[in-house]
């Protein structure tokens, strides 16, 4: 063989060596090793556990304060609450408490170690759930694809694991179950007490249990006919104990009675109550983005595509055992029931993706870690970061947040011993009950309709908001109290005073009434005559008269001795104070403010305006700048220009200049001819003067057409840029 020919084979084979190598890389692309599944976990269980424990038992619903009341009522009177004890609506409406051990369990955790042993619980709760998922996944080499799906899932479950409900219970036992059918048929003996436990605690998705394990017996009958096996001893290890499992629904304190619980009829409750909300079609191609992240709608779409997506490729390449396909089909069927059902689809679509990444590679391509996977793979990450910091980024106050309960009226009522009926939301009714029974009863929750009736809602959410739906209200059921929403029309109508009711008291959720000729002695020492709980955000401090401000005041300071915490009351205080040159006691609310609400711009806002007051404008940069980071959209604009006036007086004009231009639209026909001077002006000072000259035309253009009314400083500088850009 000469020269030339050793050259060719060379080349041939460097070629060869070379095209082998591509295509490991490519097939690196989509088949990395367990490596990346297992980190997203890691740092996703990780994530989970840090933000879980640091954020605060929530509004999320006021549900777990109605489990709380029940789990009370059960501990203290040893028998299960099965009717509304709390309501006074009669007759008592009755209920089968498909849910009583959960209510018992959370209740004895509060009870000895508080909110922190609920979000303890919560933790423990969700984490468990995701790792149960990661088990199931990881079978195999398990790829890119797997990771990314697992991510979903994960941005799934902590959206709504924030809240403390017994759904909860249901998606780790879903899991569990699907994990040990899967992987580890030989400890099925486990499931039996598993089954009851889960239907004690949620047994109203006892139908989902007999779903996986019906499927997992009609797979195992199948290949033991297949097998010619049927009548071997060691099929009774299996077929027992999955057969106790579907007897496990009588295995409650409700038998038989709690079969028909999961089909009542829930098509009313779906249009005021938006978990049981149908799925629109439409809805499925819905995708948002907040900030770099998705939200919760585009995240499930997502998940439902993926998840179809699979089925059907699996489904062309015969790949899908008929078990896993009818575990899908009955996921798909309960995501039609509503949108709450999405994570049960989740995981019933899991037996389908377990395998997907299953096909096994070149030896060499699984010890790849090759960039395009590394990048992948870290991007999942950060947008799974991110997610979490959009919902739980911003912490209120720790560990309850008062936000969205009705904190201060309660403890009105407390502070005056209040005995009798309420009428109140039905949405913030679960809170109320628990601070409030037994020594006053409400007229509902939102236990709809498995205790309370769609005709209840209907009588309850209107009579808060509907001029004569209250007065027959009133009329009929004659309660001594009525808890209404601020922003309720009826605040502002005399129908309730002209049947004998005046306010008392109100907090940032609710205001409170009470009848005057029942409870006289407290409606004449609370009764609210100068403040207007409906109208506290058109207070003009600016114009109210030196007696009007020692009423206001004497009143004001009655409501913050009962609830010194709430958010408008030191609002209100602050502005009082801010108005009468007390900064330091302005100051003073802001920092209450800032103490409960500490992820509200309210509270950061009024301390800036104090410390500017006070001439302490570096200080109040500060604030402000805490503010912007919690601001809605309008306020960010007088918090712009707020920082510019701080800037100002620090002599930093660039800075005051780039405030400016970002508070104001110079083109907006809104924009007074002030502003546009204030902002030729600064413009000017800090060098652009072409700009400030178009700027000083502007505010030119929009005086007032009399001479004597227009602004003389205008026209001098103008005079003074032309001469500049000449």
């Amino acid at each position: 063989m000469n020269s030339n020919d050793n050259a060719k084979n060379l080349s041939t084979e460097s070629s060869g060596n070379i095209a082998e190598g591509l295509r490991i890389r490519i097939a690196g692309l989509g088949s990395l090793p367990d490596r990346s599944l297992d980190l997203c976990f890691a740092v996703i269980l990780l994530m989970t556990g840090t933000y879980f424990l640091l954020w605060p038992i929530s509004a999320f619903d006021t549900d777990l304060w109605t489990h709380l009341n029940g789990g009370r009522y059960l501990v203290e009177h040893g028998k299960i609450p099965e009717t509304s004890f709390y309501s006074f609506v009669s007759p008592q409406r009755e209920i089968i408490s498909y849910s009583w051990l959960f209510k018992a369990l959370i209740y004895i955790v509060f009870r000895f170690f508080g909110h922190h042993g609920l979000i303890i619980f919560r933790t423990l709760l969700c984490t468990a759930t995701l790792t149960v998922i990661y088990l199931i996944l990881r079978k195999r080499e398990a790829g890119i694809s797997t990771a990314a799906l697992f991510v979903l899932y994960f941005l799934l479950f902590v959206d709504s694991g924030e809240g403390i409900r017994p759904y909860g219970i249901s998606y780790l036992f879903i899991a569990l179950f699907l994990y040990v059918l899967e992987h580890h048929r030989r400890k099925a003996y486990l499931l039996p007490a598993l089954a009851i436990v889960w239907v004690n605690f949620h047994g109203i998705e006892y139908p989902v249990m007999m779903l996986i394990v019906g499927c997992y017996l009609a797979d195992y009958f199948r290949g033991r006919l297949q097998q010619g096996r049927l009548k071997e001893r060691q099929n009774y290890r299996f077929l027992i104990p999955v057969a106790l499992c579907m007897a496990a629904v009588f295995v409650s304190p409700y038998g038989a009675k709690l079969l028909r619980v999961p089909f009542t009829d829930t098509a009313y409750a779906s249009q005021y109550i938006s978990e049981l909300r149908k799925v629109v079609f439409g809805d499925l191609f819905q995708f948002r983005l907040i900030g770099l992240a998705p939200d919760f709608t585009t995240v499930s779409n997502l998940l439902i595509f993926s998840i179809a997506g699979v089925v059907l490729l699996r489904l062309c390449r015969r790949q899908i055992l008929f078990h896993h396909l009818v575990l899908f089909a009955g996921g798909c069927f309960l995501l039609t029931r509503g949108i709450r059902f999405v994570h049960e689809f989740a995981l019933l679509s899991l037996p389908c993706l377990a395998a997907f990444d299953g096909q096994k590679s070149d030896a060499r391509s699984r010890t790849i870690w090759n960039p395009a996977a590394v990048v992948v793979t870290v991007t999942l990450l950060v947008v799974s970061f991110l997610y979490m910091n959009n919902l739980y980024g911003k912490r209120p106050k720790y560990p309850v947040t008062r936000a969205g309960l009705p904190i201060g009226v309660s403890a009105f009522l407390h502070h005056v011993g209040a005995k009798g009926r309420i009428l109140n939301d039905p949405v913030t009714g679960g809170y109320l009950s628990w601070r409030m029974w037994p020594d006053c009863l409400i007229y509902m929750d939102m236990q709809v309709p498995f205790l309370f009736t769609d005709r209840d809602y209907f009588i309850g959410a209107n009579a808060i908001y509907d001029r004569q739906a209250c007065r027959d209200f009133l009329q009929r059921f004659d309660p001594d109290y009525l808890s209404l929403p601020i922003g309720s029309a009826l605040n502002k109508e005399p129908v309730i005073r002209n049947l004998g009711y005046v306010p008392v008291f109100f907090d940032d959720r609710e205001i409170l009434y009470i009848r005057h000729a029942r409870h006289r002695d407290i409606a004449d020492a609370h009764e609210l005559k100068i403040i207007n709980p409906a109208a506290v955000s058109r207070i003009d401090f600016q114009r109210m008269s030196t007696p009007a401000g020692h009423d206001f005041i004497s009143e004001a300071q009655r409501l913050f001795r009962i609830y010194p915490d709430g958010l408008t009351i030191n609002r209100l205080l602050s502005l009082y104070f801010a108005e009468q040159k007390d900064f330091q006691r302005s100051v003073e609310h802001a920092e209450r403010i800032i103490r409960n609400f500490p992820n509200h711009a309210e509270g950061y806002l009024r301390k800036a305006a104090g410390l500017k007051a006070m001439q302490s404008y570096t200080q109040a940069l500060i604030f402000y700048r805490q503010a912007l980071n919690r601001a809605e959209q309008q306020q960010r604009i007088e918090l712009h220009q707020a920082m510019a006036q701080c800037y100002f007086a620090l002599q930093q004009y660039r800075k005051a200049y780039s405030s400016l231009m970002r508070s104001e639209n110079f083109f907006s026909p809104s924009i007074g001819y002030l502003d546009l001077y204030r902002l030729a002006l600064t413009a000017y000072q800090v060098g652009n003067y072409s700009e400030a000259l178009m700027l000083a035309h502007f505010a030119d253009v929009k005086q007032p057409a009399e001479k004597s009314d227009r602004d003389p400083r205008i026209e001098q500088l103008i005079q003074a840029l032309e001469k500049v850009t000449q």
